[in-house]
């Protein structure tokens, strides 16, 4: 945000075919800059800063496979090669793509106001590369000359398994995320529909690179997740299969958990079900998280063709959601091409695999590798236009819905979420993005009510106007009900100016507890009128009533014992009992109890009869 505040976030777009955002490597290189004292320092002195080093996890890996054992126990391998592949570099937002180096200028630009030499990043190689014959001095066993021939970005390997290798080929992962990446060839083509430029592959040093455009979605199988962990509607991600309706019929779920990623890049909205009605149940639910994912796979896929001019003829998919067959028939529905799944799902291993062979021999070209790949089955398109338009109509307004729900970069920070890829908000608009007057407006929704001055009751308008009002639960005078939804026999004490004051006024010096105000609403609610009654009770301890209470009842009962005679002190002994909990027999506070009305007393505690007078008063 702070590198987008003067020029945007799409300031280093031409140059990166990126979005300023914090999913990349470069923003990530600045916060540990920022927030690790020892890392400044180190950058800062001339000797030290030498032996900074910031690299991706492949670089790791690659750092860690050609290294050897340090001397200092527990630390990591030392002395590793130091490089990174194309297609990983280009997600940096420090490599000019027509260069294929860094670059100093945007180095410093994200990095600001600290100063990152080039020596610090990896050294930029092919995807398709021969990277070193790796030894068993790493400490790993069995990898003793064993060549290290490819490093490829994940969705880029999705790619190349896919065997997607010509201009207009594209694939779609249905992971956590959803990700559909088109080979665009040997031309670097800009994107002005918020999807992002990138590096695809590179087979070889002396082989032109090849790029691509990637479109991102923040949740697709997560969504399922979602239905499964916290709403607990399915048992397992297969359920949404076998639940859903034939039909949506009207109701649609925005999945924007953490804002709206490919094409609207909107970090203020939020995740909605919309069009709801009492004929709705679980398996609407289902059906609109599905279709959920086929929606936001059209946005993307519509931005590319407005991008590259190039119409996919079929759209190649893979991830764990590609295996549910009603997610891929309304997919082949909605962008009204074919959809086909391949016999080997797990494609990024593939691409990673097909590169190296490609380095070490393994095969010659790139036909090769095409005839290896099976399709495992293919869906056509079979709905007709006119409900195609229809869903995709509900849809935009469905997004319309879910925009504007977060008023500003605070409230993201406070609800604690943090801005995946490219999240933060451009001027970039989608196709088709819903018109102005559909955007969300503030909530007009009042609040809760403030405590009158009086106890209200309100009638308002009734919900169902053509139903006539139950003639028992509209009165003027309902049952009171307590704080659980209780009904009490008493109706709730009115309340004079001072009880009411007290409800404004914060606690008093002395500690004295405050009144609870009562607010009745849905309790009181039918079909016919509602009414709402609030009641301001005192703020009175509520052991001092009890305490009066108490003393009035041994009053009574120390009147009626003197008039029945010889009863009276019995009586007098237990009420002198309650008030002072002592010896009373040797007390000259108290009075002097006859001798035998103890012993009256001791053969009662041990279980002797007593005549039914005793009895009774007791």
């Amino acid at each position: 945000r702070e590198l987008a505040h003067h020029d945007g976030v799409n300031r280093l777009r031409s140059r990166t075919g990126l979005p300023l955002a914090s999913y990349f490597a470069g923003t990530k290189v600045k916060w540990l800059i920022d927030n690790v004292p020892e890392l400044a320092r180190d950058l800062q002195d001339e000797q030290k800063r030498a032996n900074v080093r910031f690299g991706t996890v492949d670089t790791w890996l690659l750092y860690q496979l050609t290294g050897t054992k340090s001397v200092d126990e527990g630390a990591a391998n030392v002395g590793g090669l130091f490089m990174t592949d194309v297609s990983n570099a280009s997600r940096w937002l420090f490599m000019n793509l027509e260069t294929l180096k860094w670059d100093q200028e945007l180095v410093d630009t994200v990095c600001a106001p600290h100063s990152v030499p080039l020596s610090a990043l990896p050294e930029i190689c092919p995807s398709s590369h021969v990277y070193a014959t790796l030894k068993d001095s790493c400490g790993i066993q069995g990898i003793k000359d064993v060549p290290l021939a490819s490093i490829l970005g994940d969705q880029q390997a999705a790619l190349f398994g896919q065997c997607a290798f010509d201009p207009g080929e594209a694939k779609n992962t249905y992971g956590t995320g959803l990700f559909l990446m088109m080979n665009t060839g040997k031309d670097l083509v800009p994107s002005k529909h918020g999807l992002l430029t990138t590096v695809a592959f590179q087979l070889g040093k002396d082989s032109d690179v090849v790029y691509a455009l990637e479109g991102s979605v923040s949740h697709a199988g997560s969504t399922i997740q979602w239905l499964r962990d916290q709403l607990q509607l399915i048992e397992s991600a297969p359920d949404t299969e076998t639940l859903s309706t034939p039909q949506n019929d009207g109701l649609y779920m925005v999945p924007a958990f953490a804002g709206l990623f490919a094409p609207y890049w909107r970090s203020d909205a939020r995740a909605c079900i919309v069009g709801m009605t009492t004929s709705h149940h679980k398996g609407h639910v289902c059906r609109a998280a599905l279709e959920a994912l086929a929606y936001q796979a059209r946005e993307v896929f519509d931005a590319m063709f407005a991008d590259s001019q190039v119409q996919l003829k079929e759209l190649k998919v893979d991830g764990g959601a590609s295996v549910n067959k009603l997610l891929m028939q309304f997919q082949a529905d909605m962008i009204d091409v074919d959809v086909v799944r391949p016999t080997v799902m797990e494609t990024t291993s593939m691409g990673a695999a097909f590169a190296a062979g490609l380095a070490v021999g393994v095969w010659n070209d790139l036909e090769e590798i095409r005839a290896l790949w099976k399709a495992d089955e293919r869906f056509s398109p079979s709905m007709d236009e006119s409900d195609r338009e229809r869903n995709w109509k509900g849809w935009k307004k469905a997004i319309s819905k879910s925009l504007g729900w977060v008023d500003d970069e605070k409230k993201v920070e406070e609800e604690g979420h943090s801005e995946p890829e490219g999240q933060e908000q451009t001027d970039v608009k989608p196709l088709d993005e819903p018109a102005d007057d559909q955007q969300v407006q503030g909530d007009d929704t009042p609040g809760v009510d403030t405590p009158a001055a009086e106890p209200v009751v309100e009638e308002e308008k009734a919900i169902h106007e053509d139903k006539a009002p139950v003639e028992e639960k509209v009165t003027d005078e309902k049952p009171d009900r307590g704080v659980h939804g209780t009904v009490d026999d008493e109706q709730p004490p009115e309340t004079d100016d001072d009880d009411v004051k007290a409800v404004e006024e914060d606690e008093d010096e002395d500690g004295a507890v405050k009144p609870m105000v009562i607010d009745r609403g849905m309790d009181d609610m039918d079909f016919g009128v509602v009414k709402r009654e609030r009641v301001v009770a005192p703020a009175r301890p509520a052991a001092s009533y009890s305490l009066v209470f108490l003393l009035i009842c041994c009053l009574v009962a120390l009147t009626t014992g003197m008039l029945v005679g010889k009863h009276h002190e019995l009586i007098q002994k237990h009420v002198m009992d309650f008030l002072y909990p002592h010896d009373h027999s040797s007390c000259s506070c108290c009075p002097d109890f006859g001798s035998d009305d103890m012993e009256e007393e001791e053969d009662e505690e041990d279980g002797d009869d007593i005549d039914d007078d005793d009895t009774i008063l007791k």
